[in-house]
């Protein structure tokens, strides 16, 4: 077996160590995300639209932006051109969480969800009017052992 010279070891080694020190790196643009909540004022365009051989709902919804760095204004956004399994229609009314790309002095917008909060606060109250009512005493001190534990774990949170 023939053996490799002690010159080219060196060689390869230093260029090893050397070589991606002199590779310049690409700076990508800083991406900032923001999420906001917007109000649909009013649907600009609405139509069937097939997307891989489907149809889905294409509506521009013209939103009006209620939470956020940008509150107050207004914007257009396109929804139903990708392909979604459980497409959703919006109406006049509906509050909306976005998603807020900024790049380079652009931004764009996506929609996230729907804004839940007022059923999810029946629901909690439906919660806590059950466990009195089953639990009498014994559920207003279950929920004053929850309410403790949530205030000691956010506090060690932080």
């Amino acid at each position: 077996m023939k053996s490799v010279p002690l010159w080219l070891v060196a060689f390869v080694a230093i260029l090893t160590i050397t070589l991606p020190s002199l590779a310049v790196a690409q700076t990508l643009p800083e991406i900032q995300q923001e999420r906001l909540e917007a109000r649909v004022t009013a649907i600009a365009e609405e139509r069937d639209h097939e997307v891989l051989g489907t149809l889905q709902r294409y509506q521009r919804l013209v939103l009006t932006v209620t939470q956020g760095s940008v509150q107050g204004q207004t914007i257009q956004l396109e929804t139903g051109l990708d392909p979604l399994v459980n497409a959703r229609s919006y109406h006049v009314g509906d509050e909306i969480m976005l998603l807020m790309l900024s790049y380079e002095g652009r931004r764009s917008y996506q929609v996230v969800d729907v804004v839940r909060r007022a059923p999810l606060l029946w629901l909690f109250g439906a919660f806590i009017l059950v466990t009195l009512l089953v639990g009498r005493r014994r559920g207003l001190m279950a929920l004053l052992g929850m309410a403790l534990s949530f205030v000691l774990v956010r506090g060690e949170a932080r």
